[in-house]
């Protein structure tokens, strides 16, 4: 990131002194010529444009002329001013060339708006334009444009500008009014900002007209109505808080009822800083003080203003009211800035627009007066919200502490309808999918001894610990496992490293997922080796407690590098057979993490007359085993350089399916944003289901 901020730094001093070439020498004048110097620089000032700039070397070469002719200049002040001539000629030259590049830039642009063509989109019955073209069918979109308040209108009047479309088209948007407060506005489709002030941008609003009111009483009606659901203002189309499988944002129109005609506006509360900056044009001061409320909410990054805030209850978990749309769309970003500029140099973006003489030649289409005399309509003011009970957000119940030195292990549930996981508090459980197990493991109440664990190693002191209490059965000094309703949290501090471990079920994939955090705690550069383990089952679990030595006969592996994950198939026993595939992977957004070893045999593993307390594969290399072996096992191995101070964190995630192709292409779906999103997820149904099974909490 330093690197790429000096990178930008010194392009920019490169552009100052290539179309400034004069700014170094003008702030080292010698004695006798600080006057001039002074004067140079502040009729030279970057700030001027082009043509000014050029007017100016004029002016300042005038100058110099006139100081070299009345005083009396010194050899060293003659080479100064003779120098300071170079470089305003030489500025001058190249301020003519850029000024050419832009008036080439400024007809190329022309060339293209104006070769837009409209009439293949006019609808003539019904004098409007349709929605558009649908190219795979090759016929027009058979509904139109039909409501004056809508963003549509800017390509309207373009296209009557140039006369793709006859000037009857205007008369014939339909033009509901009514009265909000005693005050007049036309009625939109949706009630957002954007289609009331995204063409104010570009276009003249006049107070007393038809728009120009519309678009002051739309402003007004949508803070009143914030102001009543409790929230700040600033209601339009954008992204909202529900992603799909890939994890992109959702997007809609959203609007308020008081001013839109669809159904159903009052069902969702998304607030959108681009709309607050739209209405910079009509209400300035409460457009800021919006703004700056809804920077107070955490929408301003480094990037700007967050596409959105998800007010909708249900929406929103654990204590915030609202969810952070964390994405960004460059037209939404375009739009605050244009906003920005018009406000701060006086509709600079409405007067290069209305200096084209053919859409001067209409403006007065802009000009249409309020009329009184029609009737008036409602809008959806019926739909004006009410806050229900049931409406109130979901909320994830918080975690409880399981019982160390319980006579039964404390075991939690996690699933998700399809996959499911049984984690004991010391670590032990299995691994289960349709009615089959994937890991072994063997309900005792004294041993507590199956599972799928995590092996920590220090390679450089020799010294071996597991991310839960088994299977090395190592206590820690500070040690927690947490269960919470959508997940499993074990931390603990061992040696100076800190190890936390979280562990869910995908809800929408049947993934498991293992989020290890691993930070050093010392002041020494540390070593540290963590190694997966779990014995590969795939089958229903009393088929493989009855014959285990010959269930485990049939289980192959291979091992994926692209995946960084090994592969479990079972070969059927018969034709109708569909047993479970399982991969084991990692997943990193690092590229410092990688699979560096693994291991799917159990004799190479744990060793003769070896023990899963201190396992020889751990002392000693893994053999990188795959293949049919007689005892199958899972174990992924990875290394890790830890800094003084540094956390790294990676993912070991299971994941089952009915075929190899369906688990290939489920593991390119996910990354460490995709893992984040999975625990989100988790929470969010989670909480859906407490709410719709009406558990008190």
């Amino acid at each position: 990131w330093l690197d790429r901020f000096h990178h930008h730094v010194h392009a920019m001093q490169r552009d100052l002194e290539f179309h400034f070439p004069w700014g170094s020498r003008l702030d080292a004048p010698p004695a006798s010529t600080e006057i001039l110097a002074s004067d140079c620089i502040k009729r030279l000032s970057p700030c001027f444009s082009g043509l000014e700039i050029l007017d100016n070397i004029k002016i300042c070469l005038n100058e110099i002329e006139a100081f070299r002719s009345t005083s009396k200049p010194s050899k060293v002040v003659l080479k100064w001013l003779l120098e300071i001539e170079q470089d305003l000629n030489l500025g001058a030259t190249r301020q003519r060339e850029i000024a050419k590049e832009f008036v080439t830039l400024a007809q190329k642009a022309e060339k293209l708006a104006y070769a837009m063509d409209f009439t293949f989109l006019y609808n003539p019955e019904v004098r409007l334009f349709s929605i558009g073209y649908n190219v795979s069918s090759g016929r027009l979109d058979p509904s139109h444009y039909d409501l004056l308040a809508t963003e549509a209108r800017l390509a309207s009047f373009f296209a009557l500008a140039k006369h793709d479309a006859p000037i009857e088209h205007w008369y014939f948007f339909n033009r509901p009014i009514t009265r909000l407060a005693g005050k007049p506005s036309i009625l939109s489709w949706n009630g957002s900002m954007f289609e009331y002030l995204m063409p104010a941008l570009f276009l003249p609003s006049s107070r007393d007209t038809l728009l120009g009111e519309s678009e002051i009483t739309a402003v007004d009606y949508q803070r009143r109505y914030a102001k009543q659901r409790g929230v700040p203002w600033g209601i339009s189309e954008s992204a909202f808080g529900v992603t799909d499988a890939d994890g992109n944002y959702q997007y809609r129109a959203f609007g308020v009822p008081g001013l839109g005609i669809r159904r159903g506006l009052t069902e969702d509360l998304v607030i959108a800083p681009y709309a607050s900056a739209l209405a910079l044009c009509a209400w300035p001061v409460a457009s800021v003080e919006n703004l700056q409320a809804l920077e107070k909410l955490g929408s301003v990054t480094t990037y700007g203003f967050l596409e959105a805030l998800d007010f909708t209850p249900g929406r929103a978990i654990d204590q915030e009211n609202f969810l952070p749309v964390k994405t960004y769309m460059a037209h939404h970003q375009g739009m605050i800035i244009a906003a920005i500029s018009n406000v701060l140099h006086s509709d600079i973006l409405v007067d290069r627009v209305l200096r084209e003489k053919p859409l001067q030649a209409i403006d007065l289409l802009l000009q249409e007066r309020v009329p009184w005399e029609l009737p008036i309509e409602k809008g959806r003011v019926d739909e004006t919200w009410e806050h229900h009970e049931e409406q109130s957000m979901a909320i994830i119940p918080g975690p409880w502490v399981p019982a160390t030195h319980s006579s039964v292990p404390q075991m939690h549930v996690l699933g998700n309808g399809r996959l499911s996981a049984i984690v004991s508090e010391s670590g032990s459980g299995q691994l289960t999918w349709q009615e089959n197990a994937l890991t072994r493991w063997l309900p005792d109440p004294t041993r507590d001894c199956d599972g799928y664990w995590i092996y920590v190693k220090d390679t450089e002191r020799n010294e071996l610990w597991s991310a839960s209490r088994q299977p090395t059965g190592k206590i820690s000094t500070d040690h927690k496992t947490l269960f919470h309703q959508h997940m499993i949290e074990t931390f603990r501090r061992d040696h100076e490293i800190s190890t936390r471990m979280e562990t869910t079920i995908a809800p929408f994939d049947d993934v498991e997922i293992r989020r290890m955090s691993i930070s050093n705690e010392g002041k020494t550069q540390r070593s540290i080796s963590l190694t997966s383990y779990a014995e590969i089952v795939l089958a229903p679990p009393l088929d493989d407690e009855r014959h285990p030595a010959f269930s485990k006969l049939f289980v192959g592996a291979t091992f994926l590098p692209a995946e960084r994950g090994l592969l479990f198939q079972r070969r059927r026993r018969r034709p109708e057979d569909q047993p479970p595939v399982l991969l084991h992977m990692l997943v990193s957004d690092d590229p410092s993490i990688q699979v560096t070893s693994f291991e799917t045999d159990r004799a190479q593993f744990v060793g003769r007359n070896g023990n899963l307390k201190t396992p020889r594969g751990l002392e000693e290399e893994l053999h990188q085993t795959s293949g049919w072996t007689l005892d199958p096992i899972m174990a992924l191995q990875v290394d890790l350089i830890l800094k003084p101070g540094e956390i790294k964190q990676f993912s070991f995630l299971t994941l089952v399916g009915s075929s190899r192709g369906q688990l290939v292409q489920l593991a390119r779906n996910y990354s460490g944003s995709t893992v984040d999103r999975a625990f989100r997820d988790a929470a969010l149904e989670s909480a859906r289901k407490i709410k719709l099974l009406e558990i008190d909490i």
